[in-house]
């Protein structure tokens, strides 16, 4: 076997940060420690985001070759003209979204008209917080997580709903709008090849194959992504099926 050039030897691209890692790790077993009373406080709470922090720093590894984003910004932010380009596909998105507002909205105040008793039971616990008790879980109605509570709190400050079902449901909705195009890039990244060009039945074969897989998430988004493929738009060269 011939012996591998001196040039194509590379230094290792480091995968994450060692240090932020290891920080992390501590931070966030600190963290766990300090929520023992099941209350959310300035100390627990700031241990947990550095955590967090720390953690996103570590992981998020820019490569090497790519320009940092003050620069790339600099760079669009200095040329003269923007261009604005609209392809099939896109109005197909938009229009989807379009639609997709349109029924999350419409009606909101009188849809549903009135709350049912797990709606009742979430507005006591933002009442709770309202009264100073941050409560880490919650446990009316079997337990709920916290996120909830505090965005429906934050809701009802920001657009003046008060403590009212209205609140609930106004929060509902713009989680699910936020969520929207994390879905779709999810599908569009995990998604499995397509079958043959204008043949359903080989797309159908190929979605068959990725739910078999022992990957949960795969045999999800490449459900969601395979119901959007019957859509008219650009095709890109994934490879095909044997």
């Amino acid at each position: 076997m011939a012996a591998i050039p001196e040039s194509a030897h590379v230094d290792a691209v480091p995968t994450f940060r060692r240090g932020a890692f290891v920080a992390a790790i501590a931070l966030a077993v600190l963290a766990f420690l300090l929520f023992t009373d099941n209350l959310f406080t300035p100390f627990n709470v700031t241990v947990w985001v550095i955590s967090l922090g720390l953690l996103l720093w570590s992981l998020w590894m820019r490569r090497p070759d790519a320009p940092s984003f003050g620069w790339s910004m600099r760079r669009f932010l200095a040329r003269r003209t923007w261009e604005l380009s609209i392809n099939r596909w896109t109005l197909i998105v938009l229009v989807a979204s379009a639609i997709v507002i349109f029924f999350r909205v419409y009606h909101l105040q009188q849809t549903p008209g009135e709350p049912f008793s797990d709606h009742a039971e979430k507005l006591l616990d933002v009442f709770d917080i309202s009264q100073g008790k941050t409560s880490i879980f919650f446990p009316r109605n079997t337990g709920r997580e916290a996120f909830q509570m505090y965005w429906t709190l934050l809701i009802s400050w920001i657009f003046g709903t008060g403590l009212s079902f209205l609140s609930l449901k106004i929060g509902t909705v713009l989680i699910g709008l936020l969520t929207l195009p994390y879905i779709y890039l999810l599908a569009r990244k995990w998604r499995c090849p397509r079958g043959p060009a204008g043949s359903l039945p080989g797309r159908h074969r190929v979605l068959a194959e990725c739910n078999r897989s022992h990957r949960p998430e795969v045999s999800v988004v490449s459900a969601v992504y395979g119901a959007a493929d019957v859509l008219p738009g650009p095709r890109s060269a994934d490879p095909q099926p044997q």
